[in-house]
């Protein structure tokens, strides 16, 4: 662990890489003296921890942070970023293509560097978005013809960020692609990813499409065929960790590997023998950083059971996390290797806890062979649930802003028929490539457990109130709730004998907690009745509507600052559901940027949008139809942005967007017979004619009718 905050302490402190290694010497030396001399042997005694070998660790993490970093020489790809209306690259895919339906994208090894008849010997990865769908494979040599880019930073997701972790530091998009005359390389991986690609192709002609997507992202870690609505309701649900290949996976195929080779070896051959099956896996799949870890942890667990040693979870996590991390220094602050990590530990930490204290409650009540009956199976399906979910709360809060609460139903119903789905998923894929009938008649056997899996998940994604979307969140508390955490982990003892104390105040908090939730809901619920409520977003406004039964939309200007929009909705959006319906982007120039961590099911733009986004385009007279009879009506766009008018019963209410004379103007409301009845703009506000205070920093405005009447209502 000391190594790996000694990575993240390059980032904030970016010391020449001799000041990391002289600083590592020299506390490498006092390490060696405390175990030499007395005087040290004295200061052991008071203190326990060896500080100077953790503070060398320290400073070996800064080190190879440091020499990770890029030269930036004219023999880096990178270098030549933004330098050149049009370059050619050539090299060889070092991953396998990924097809999508925006496009392909190619991960290419560069070798060499053509531009205006110069040629320069380059080495890099580039990331390549190419229109077509070619027949191209793992080690193929080809050349990309196009302009060759830093990757672009993005809204509310820096997409450069995510491509460096990856040592990724140039892109292109919808570059020429041609293939090039030269032998293929890496033979061994290239008929591994074949292999890969021929038993996926063999699950989609076996079973229907959304089994085949999900039974390829469990056995073949092949994900991008998974439909997003499918993602979605395993995120809500909080059972997404079963669609990609993690430790669960690693351990029921090393459990087969090793049962395979004790049939045919002595004990003694198991460990190698299943430990490459296990290596060769992990190669075909992609060697992700969660898969990668889980296959080290497997491989280490079937060494340690044939040693007959137990190990040391918190220790093995550790060693294995900072391997990776060695030869990966970017893998700290990459979202699944965190939650890989963190979902680990609370199976370490606390998994074995939990089933202990409930089979002890179990025999008390109930007696020995009722716990030993239950103990298994909660504990499998529910309590490790618990545990993982415990330290992996923060990380899913500060990458994804959501969190699920349904998970702890959702778990114990889908979670039993995974290991069969393993089995009998992994047994399909290598019958399909051996011989076809076999491979279709179990293919058969496991469609119901699939099928299972996708219903169960996409019924309980609906239930209300089962995902929260929390909202941006600062790093800082989740920092502070793993500090409070490991006190608790530490004091668990201390504060367990006070057991009188602790029982009423878990009592009274979680009523607390469930009351105060209740009424939170109750408050919440819809009323019949539309609201407008005009946001002061410092430099733009936004407008939020709430239809009479709850669907909510907002109107989003780019002018707009995000974070003050995110706080004013984060006071008028229900706890429960923090998700909006849906998002107009009524700015300029409408952009990934406009979104900065805004959650919605659709999302609108107007006009075009300015990047490659998945947004539908509201078009000069197009309307988005709401619940309750409620219409929105884009009128005339223009540079500013657009017009809109929105519509309930007699009511209607006009936003100028800028594309009248008076570009100031935000909100203009008449009554039933026609005479003014709200008039707002910067700086300025009108009702029924009379002049009123402008909205203060941060204010708001909310008008409530049923269609007839209206009401108006502003902060002060």
């Amino acid at each position: 662990m000391a190594f790996i905050l000694g990575l993240l302490l390059a980032e904030a402190l970016p010391l020449p890489w001799l000041v990391y290694a002289g600083l590592a010497a020299v506390l490498g030396l006092l390490a060696w003296l405390e175990q030499r001399r007395g005087w040290w042997k004295a200061w052991r005694k008071w203190c326990r921890l060896p500080v100077a070998l953790v503070l060398a660790a320290v400073m070996l993490g800064g080190l190879r942070a440091q020499l990770a970093r890029p030269a930036w020489l004219p023999s880096e790809l990178g270098w030549h970023n933004d330098l050149y209306a049009s370059a050619r690259v050539e090299g060889v895919l070092a991953v396998p293509p990924d097809q999508r339906e925006s496009g392909t994208l190619l991960r290419l090894r560069a070798e060499r560097l053509l531009v205006n008849g110069q040629i320069y010997p380059v080495s890099g990865l580039l990331q390549a978005r190419v229109k077509q769908a070619g027949n191209w494979q793992y080690g193929d040599a080809v050349a990309l013809q196009g302009r060759l880019l830093t990757p672009p930073e993005g809204g509310g997701f820096s997409y450069r960020d995510y491509l460096e972790r990856q040592g990724i530091y140039s892109y292109m998009l919808f570059p020429q692609v041609e293939d090039l005359p030269s032998a293929p390389r890496s033979g061994l991986l290239r008929g591994l990813y074949a292999l890969r690609e021929q038993a996926y192709r063999r699950l989609q002609g076996f079973l229907p499409h959304d089994e085949a997507a999900l039974l390829g992202g469990i056995v073949l870690g092949i994900e991008s065929d998974i439909p997003a609505e499918v993602e979605r309701d395993f995120q809500d649900t909080g059972t997404a960790h079963i669609v990609v290949i993690s430790g669960f996976n690693i351990a029921i195929l090393a459990a087969l590997f090793a049962r395979l080779v004790g049939r045919f070896f002595t004990r003694w051959w198991i460990p190698p023998l299943a430990g490459l099956g296990v290596v060769l896996y992990t190669l075909m799949v992609g060697g992700q950083p969660p898969v990668t870890r889980a296959a080290l942890m497997g491989v280490m667990g079937l060494l340690g059971e044939q040693l007959g040693r137990r190990q040391s979870g918190v220790n093995s996590l550790a060693f294995t996390a900072a391997l990776m991390c060695l030869f990966n220094p970017q893998l700290p602050y990459d979202a699944s290797f965190q939650l890989s990590f963190a979902a680990t530990l609370g199976l370490v930490l606390y998994a074995a806890p939990l089933q202990n204290g409930f089979e002890a409650w179990v025999e008390r009540r109930w007696g020995e062979a009722a716990a030993k009956r239950w103990g298994g199976p909660v504990s499998e399906y529910v309590l490790f649930t618990l545990a993982a979910q415990l330290t992996t709360l923060p990380v899913i809060v500060l990458h994804f802003q959501r969190v699920s609460l349904s998970a702890l139903i959702a778990n114990p119903l889908v979670l039993p028929v995974q290991p069969l789905i393993m089995v009998l998923g992994s047994l399909t894929a290598l019958a399909g490539l051996v011989f076809a009938p076999l491979g279709q008649l179990l293919a058969w056997l496991v469609w119901p457990l699939l099928a299972y899996t996708l219903r169960a998940a996409h019924l309980l994604a609906k239930l209300p109130g089962g995902a929260l979307d929390t909202g941006a969140v600062l790093p800082l508390w989740a920092l502070v709730f793993y500090a409070l955490l490991l006190l608790l982990t530490l004091r668990w003892k201390q504060i367990a004998a006070r057991k009188a104390p602790l029982r009423f105040a878990a009592l009274a908090a979680g009523l607390m907690a469930a009351s105060a939730l209740v009424w939170q809901a109750v408050l919440a619920r819809p009323d019949g009745r539309l609201h407008l409520i005009l946001l002061d977003a410092r430099g733009g406004p936004g407008l939020l509507v709430i239809t009479p039964r709850g669907q909510t939309l907002l109107v989003e200007s780019d002018s707009a600052s995000p974070t003050a929009l995110r706080r004013a909705l984060g006071r008028r959006l229900p706890l429960l559901n923090r998700q909006l319906d849906a998002l107009l982007l009524a700015g300029g120039a409408p952009s990934a940027a406009n979104l900065q961590g805004l959650a919605a099911r659709q999302v609108f733009a107007v006009p075009e949008p300015a990047d490659e986004s998945p947004w539908t385009s509201l078009a000069e007279n197009g309307r988005i139809g709401l619940e309750g009879g409620v219409e929105l009506e884009l009128e005339t766009p223009c540079a500013q942005g657009a017009a809109l008018t929105l519509r309930y019963g007699d009511f209607s209410a006009r936003m100028p967007g800028g594309c009248e004379e008076d570009q100031e103007a935000l909100l203009w409301v008449e009554t039933a017979g026609g005479d003014p009845l709200l008039a707002v703009a910067q700086g300025r506000m009108e009702i029924n004619g009379a002049r009123q205070p402008a909205l203060p920093p941060g204010g708001w405005l909310e008008l409530v009718t049923d269609g007839q009447q209206v009401w108006v209502y502003k902060s002060r």
